[in-house]
């Protein structure tokens, strides 16, 4: 089950904010952190609020990126900051000027949910994957599909062809967050 990775990486990928191919280091950026293993969305959150309060600003976003940047030796393009900032005004659904998990998985969902039917179809997950690795560059490994399509499978549980929200946060509750590295060859 690769939905979490997958879904966090199609919400950089299908970002009007960040566009990777126009941004060779945040392409860089983007691919290591998409093959991470341990890359999980509530510790990614949590390393990010700098300040613990739950919820991420940009100055604490900033940071963090600059920190990862520098630590890999990446150097950030010029305008970063901008492209940071339109996925951040994005995700903030309430214009508080802070991020909660909760929107970050809104808006993770919602990159995936290509017809906004408010649940995720195969194709709709299988092209998600597809794009993300068109944004970073990575080969899928052959049979990727059909793994996805069995992963799918154990997630819609009310066997309806789709994948609601509370479905996929059931899944991440049972099996944690998977990663998108075993999808790549």
């Amino acid at each position: 089950m690769k939905f979490f990775a997958l879904a966090s990486a199609a919400l950089i990928a299908t970002s009007s904010a960040i566009r990777l191919d126009q941004a060779p280091a945040s392409a860089q950026l983007v691919t290591v952190m998409a093959t991470m293993p341990s890359l999980k969305l509530d510790e990614v959150f949590k390393a990010l609020d700098g300040n613990g309060d739950g919820s991420l600003t940009l100055p604490e976003i900033y940071t963090a990126v600059t920190k990862y940047a520098k630590a890999h030796g990446i150097e950030l393009p010029e305008g970063w900051k901008t492209q940071v900032a339109g996925m951040f005004k994005g995700i903030d659904e309430n214009a508080d000027g802070k991020i909660t998990m909760g929107e970050v998985k809104a808006a993770i969902f919602n990159a995936v949910d290509a017809d906004n039917d408010g649940q995720w179809s195969l194709k709709e997950t299988q092209e998600g994957i597809q794009a993300v690795a068109n944004q970073v560059g990575a080969t899928l490994k052959e049979g990727w599909k059909a793994e996805v399509a069995e992963a799918f499978k154990a997630v819609d549980t009310d066997a309806s062809g789709k994948v609601s929200p509370k479905e996929l946060e059931a899944a991440i509750k049972k099996h944690g967050y998977p990663d998108l590295s075993g999808l790549m060859k």
